[in-house]
């Protein structure tokens, strides 16, 4: 699978712009604010189906515009090989003072959904904000966990759509039993059913994913490894049972899988004084980070056969020396698109291969 072409229109800073890719190694140069982090966000977006760091759409539609629009052509890896477009409309809600989706997916013109486009361009995003993998909170380890799997397995995606619609109406139901208003147990039990049957589904490929990470070995330095520990929360008819008075009191939904979590440590097993987020340096939790990275990008390969595409947004001036080389080693094995600020910090027969997009503040 390789990105041709990305084309633009009204998204963020750029209102009308087109860019095309080397099947190998990309380059963009440009100061802070010239749009290179905004070109690997509607990637992600065709990718993910959501951006990686806007809360609403809006967000990503230029100011006085009502309508923004992302095309991609991308080269199957198919054979005989074929070019798909796939293309996204963004919206506030409404255009013209008519309602309108805030999203509309389509692939080679025909109008998909959501869970039709994720997976049709896997790629792996490697930005300095992946820091918080480690340090920050569950929510943010558990969205990456759901980038990745709804990436590699459609089940997966509809299981945790179905999830969260009945989190959200069984959250609905506690709240108005919390107010004291009636209501039937039947109503209560169909939304618990639907949580413990799709939650099964989310937690044994979590847990299959956590497991291929425990495997994966950076063989370039066999000496450094990781491990991660599955925190999840078990979703039961039994647990629902044990917490309702808690759940009841608090009209909220206290167990499963949106409760969950995971644990970095250094090393090849859990150990409480290897805990990463606790005692690591800063440079061990970059590590960290990069072997997350690694592992997703080789974990995506196996699961879909086909090589993901490497995003790397300025994360050359994050790392250290020996972390560099780690990085720019991986680039040769798939198609890859870096941005940064600095060009030096790219060794000159790395610049000599790449093509070079250049973007300037004018």
């Amino acid at each position: 699978m390789i990105l041709h072409k990305i084309h633009l229109s009204n998204f963020r800073n750029y209102f009308d712009r087109e860019f095309s890719f080397s099947d190998q190694l990309t380059i963009i140069i440009g100061p802070n604010t010239t749009g290179k982090t905004t070109i690997l966000e509607a990637i992600m977006l065709l990718s993910t189906g959501s951006s990686f760091r806007a809360e609403r759409e809006q967000e990503m539609i230029q100011t006085g515009q009502e309508v923004a629009r992302v095309k991609v052509l991308v080269e199957t890896g198919l054979r005989p090989v074929s070019t798909d477009s796939i293309n996204v409309i963004l919206t506030p809600g409404v255009v013209q003072g008519k309602k309108a989706p805030y999203k509309k997916f389509a692939l080679n013109k025909i109008d998909k959904r959501k869970s039709d486009i994720i997976g049709n361009l896997p790629s792996v995003l490697f930005w300095p904000e992946d820091l918080y993998l480690i340090i920050g909170s569950p929510s943010g380890r558990r969205r990456y966990l759901d980038t990745v799997l709804s990436q590699a397995d459609r089940l997966y995606y509809r299981s945790l759509t179905l999830y969260e619609k009945a989190l959200r109406v069984r959250n609905k139901l506690l709240s108005l039993i919390k107010e004291h208003v009636s209501i039937k147990q039947d109503e209560l039990s169909f939304w618990e059913k639907q949580l413990i049957d799709n939650g099964a589904v989310i937690h044994d490929t979590r847990a299959s994913y956590i497991s291929s990470l425990n495997s994966f070995v950076l063989q370039e330095k066999r000496d450094i490894q990781f491990n991660v520990s599955y925190d999840h929360s078990v979703v039961s008819q039994e647990r629902f049972d044990t917490y309702y008075d808690a759940e009841r009191g608090a009209g909220m939904t206290l167990v499963g899988p949106h409760r969950d979590d995971f644990i970095v440590y250094k090393g090849d097993a859990p150990d409480e004084a290897q805990h990463l987020k606790k005692f690591g340096s800063r440079g061990e939790q970059r590590m960290g980070v990069l072997w997350l990275k690694l592992a997703e990008l080789s974990y995506l390969e196996h699961a879909l056969d086909i090589k993901p595409l490497l995003l790397l947004d300025d994360i050359l001036s994050e790392l250290d020396t020996n972390h560099k080389k780690l990085v720019l080693k991986s680039i040769y094995n798939q198609q890859t698109i870096l941005t940064t600020a600095d060009p030096a910090a790219i060794p000159e027969s790395i610049m000599k291969r790449a093509k070079i997009i250049r973007l300037t503040s004018d």
